[in-house]
């Protein structure tokens, strides 16, 4: 039997387990990554959130956050659910230099639906610092006032 759960993995239920191939299970440390397609295919899509996914996911292999989810909306309709999650990232375009740029506003510390704790609007980051703004949040604090800029829970 083959199920879409509610992190948008797939899950296959059988009469015998089976081994992960290698090349998958090096994945199985990794945050949830949940990305709505945003501009790639949604007439409302603002920005590309899957560019974004894959580059957060790159500077976060093997760190071993899966317990971390990260949930990624191309616009303001927050499809992704990103104001409940660990990490939420909201598409918007703001202007740049004059032009218009992709860019998120972002929420952390969520209670990704467990609880009834929102995450908290922090601040608007440009799509290309996204994935290092999302790797210095998941870092352990280094004093009390660094702890300020890190998430509202503590992860290793």
């Amino acid at each position: 039997m083959r199920f879409i759960n509610l992190d948008h993995g797939l899950e296959l239920y059988g009469p015998e387990t089976f081994p992960i191939p290698e090349h998958l299970a090096a994945l199985a440390s990794n945050p949830t990554i949940i990305a709505c397609p945003g501009s790639t295919t949604c007439t409302k899509g603002l920005v590309n959130c899957w560019a974004a996914a894959d580059e957060i996911r790159q500077v976060l292999t093997g760190q071993h956050l899966q317990e971390v989810r990260i949930n990624i909306s191309g616009c303001p309709n927050n499809c992704a659910h990103g104001a409940v999650s660990d990490i939420g990232l909201v598409g918007l375009l703001q202007k740049r230099n004059g032009k218009l740029a992709e860019s998120y506003r972002l929420f952390r510390g969520g209670g990704n639906g467990r609880n009834d704790k929102p995450a908290k609007q922090s601040e608007i980051i440009y799509a290309q610092d996204i994935a290092a703004a999302v790797k210095r949040l998941l870092e352990p604090a280094k004093s009390d006032e660094d702890q300020n800029q890190r998430l509202f829970f503590p992860y290793p």
